[in-house]
């Protein structure tokens, strides 16, 4: 994470601190909004992940593409499925690790993210997660489908799906 880190996040920041950091986030975001995509500025500027859990994450190397579907939302603002398909996907074995591992833990939640381009100018959207670990997933573009969720209840199985090679 660029600028919601976990130091961020556990309140190792002074106020002041944290308020810049918050800002200087969102002063990025409207630099950047003229470059987005309409799909890309929906989730950098609309879609609220925080507390979000994975319920299914599916990878397909071969394809480069990777969809996400998130539960989001709480009791004040609705529940939603969130399903998010980067395409043009690079995702080293250790981001996929970390994501395997926090679409299988039920507990586990979306803490923050970050939409960004990087320094060579790739799109990048960063994962931070409760309890523990992060992604950043470089991607060229995606698409973003959202409907209502009664609930926050996410099946058990299957949590993640690695496509195999053909």
């Amino acid at each position: 994470m660029r600028y919601f880190t976990r130091g961020w996040a556990n309140g190792e920041f002074t106020d002041e601190e944290y308020d810049k950091i918050r800002e200087a986030y969102w002063h990025r975001v409207r630099e950047l909004s003229p470059r987005f995509s309409p799909a890309v500025a929906q989730l950098a500027n609309e879609i609220e992940l925080h507390d979000a859990i994975i319920e299914i994450a599916r990878w397909s190397p071969q394809s480069r593409t990777l969809t996400l579907l998130l539960v989001c939302g709480d009791l004040q603002r609705g529940y939603s499925a969130v399903e998010i398909r980067y395409s043009g996907v690079e995702l080293g074995k250790r981001s996929v690790d970390v994501l395997r591992s926090r679409a299988k833990d039920r507990e586990s939640q979306v803490l923050y993210d970050e939409v960004d381009f990087d320094e060579e100018g790739q799109l990048v959207h960063r994962l931070l997660f409760r309890p523990e670990g992060e992604i950043s997933i470089w991607f060229r573009e995606l698409t973003i489908h959202s409907s209502h969720r009664a609930d926050r209840r996410v099946q058990m199985v299957p949590f993640f799906i690695e496509e195999e090679p053909a």
